[in-house]
């Protein structure tokens, strides 16, 4: 009896326990006209704060949405319902929005798609050519579009809003700019400065148009963040409060800044109050694991993907990460398994198949994971990192040939100017090469090749000590006193980059600068 009464309340708890929040997610708009695609990410970004005030979503920050689109290389149109419901699968969504923006006589067209995994939804909106009321009435409609139905707060403070269309063009031109921006981590991130400094402009003449413009203040501090001007960051972000933590610019502004002038600890403890307020904000779970993973705290990070998991199952992204977290700690069993859900989730993408073959590395199955990562160097183009991961599990296998002739395609692919440490790597790899088969000219010029790029390594690998002997010493002198002369792209990143080209989170930190509000924890 008592047995069958447990067996009810189990059964009662199942039935009355509250659904999961779904992830929700707008993906970036399209339009003929470049301005109106400015207005249509301003409109994404209000639809962003109004979806975020109800409390019954999790969803996905934008600028995740366009990592998930560099990452697996997606180029297709977006205004096809088959793309949109590929790439919510890929983002790990279970609804998403995706819109277009274009003239229409003496108005604005709005017309998108809602998809779910079921029969796509399409909707459409007329608007207002002026920029403010256009502004607000599209991101209702997006807004509603997302939530399927569910009510609006009747009150609300999300931004960006303006009666001053000037104001909000300059916002327009700003805001992509800065969106775009690469902010990784525990990695440096490729800057062009005389873009952003323009971008950072445009924010600061908005807010001289309209002081109420709260978001390009918010805005400005990340963009002058990421430039280095922190002094102007700290000013942009002194004019905000504790209320605006619910722009996703502002919690990342301030936690840059916190993480660069404050503490570590302060940065991460921000994060971690951020999330207790607004629990659906996913991109500031994810800034906080990869902080973790930056600080060596892989326990933590194991402990915040799980977390994110729970919230966001379908998200090939959040499983890799918690992979990646088990693997630093010798759980290789459960890393894998949780790589394989990734790749379950998402079997066409590069990235979940690289991280399951990165996981196989780790574990030193080596066959496994040539065979996890072989599909990934028949890729057009292929990608100098896959190369690269291909080549050293046959490195470790002892398999020369293969492991040279996946380094040097590494090397010949990996062309951009934000490789340099993957030519770099390759290069070096090439040189260990060389002198595993004894060939030491070889392998100094090799050498010599990886160090002109500018890559370096903490401690050269003994079998490389007669290849660095074989190079000239004044050229070695030379670099060793002058490192300045190696050209790098220029980077931004949250912590210090040392010699090595690695963030350095034990450095100390620099004063920090005036008007920069601290956090009390």
């Amino acid at each position: 009896m008592r047995t069958a009464l447990l067996a009810a309340a189990l059964c009662s708890i199942t039935a009355f326990a509250a659904p999961k929040n779904p992830v929700v997610a707008f993906f970036p708009p399209t339009s003929n006209d470049v301005r109106l695609q400015q207005l249509a990410l301003l409109m994404e970004a209000r639809a962003s704060e109004l979806v975020e005030e109800t409390n019954k979503v999790s969803e996905l920050h934008l600028k995740q949405t366009l990592r998930v689109i560099n990452e697996e290389g997606f180029a297709s149109d977006l205004r096809l319902e088959g793309n949109v419901e590929a790439l919510r699968i890929a983002a790990g969504a279970d609804r998403a929005v995706a819109f277009s923006l274009e003239a229409s006589g003496d108005q604005l067209l709005l017309s998108g798609v809602t998809v779910d995994g079921k029969k796509p939804k399409p909707f459409n909106a007329k608007l207002p050519k002026a920029w403010g009321p256009a502004l607000e009435q599209g991101s209702v409609a997006l807004a509603k579009a997302l939530l399927a139905g569910a009510a609006l707060p009747k009150k609300t403070t999300a931004q960006p809003t303006s009666s001053n269309d000037e104001a909000l063009q300059q916002l327009g031109a700003c805001y992509p700019v800065v969106l775009r921006q690469p902010l990784s981590v525990d990695t440096p991130a490729l800057v062009d400065g005389a873009e952003l400094e323009r971008a950072v402009a445009a924010c600061q003449k908005a807010v001289e148009l309209d002081p109420s413009l709260r978001f390009a203040n918010a805005v400005a501090s990340l963009g002058q963040s990421i430039l280095g001007g922190d002094a102007a960051a700290a000013k942009s972000l002194a004019a905000l409060g504790n209320a605006d933590d619910v722009l996703e610019i502002y919690t990342l502004a301030r936690f840059w800044l916190l993480t660069r002038y404050q503490s570590n600890e302060a940065g991460v403890a921000f994060l971690q109050d951020i999330i207790k307020r607004h629990p659906g904000e996913l991109i500031a779970r994810a800034y906080l694991g990869d902080t973790q993973f930056a600080l060596g705290a892989w326990a933590d990070a194991e402990k915040t993907f799980q977390a994110y998991v729970a919230l966001a199952p379908s998200s090939p992204w959040a499983q890799g990460r918690l992979s990646k977290a088990l693997a630093r700690q010798g759980k290789h069993t459960e890393a894998i398994a949780a790589a394989k859900k990734a790749f379950l989730l998402s079997p066409s993408s590069p990235e979940t198949r690289l991280e399951l073959g990165s996981r196989y590395i780790d574990a030193g199955s080596l066959a496994e994971a040539q065979e996890t990562l072989e599909p990934l160097s028949k890729l057009t183009p292929p990608r100098g990192e896959h190369l690269l991961r291909l080549g050293w599990a046959h490195w470790l296998e002892g398999e020369l040939d293969a492991a040279e002739a996946y380094f040097t395609r590494a090397v010949d692919t990996a062309t951009s100017p934000g490789e340099w440490r993957t030519r770099g790597r390759a290069a070096y790899d090439l040189a260990l090469v060389e002198a595993k088969r004894g060939r030491t000219r070889e392998a100094a010029a090799q050498l010599k090749a990886a160090y002109a790029t500018g890559f370096k390594v903490k401690e050269l690998d003994p079998s490389l000590a007669a290849a660095a002997k074989e190079m000239e010493r004044a050229d070695m002198e030379k670099k060793a006193q002058s490192p300045a002369k190696t050209v790098t792209p220029r980077e931004a990143s949250l912590f210090p980059v040392n010699a090595f080209g690695d963030v350095d989170t034990g450095a100390k930190k620099p004063p920090a600068p005036e008007g920069l509000i601290l956090f009390r924890f």
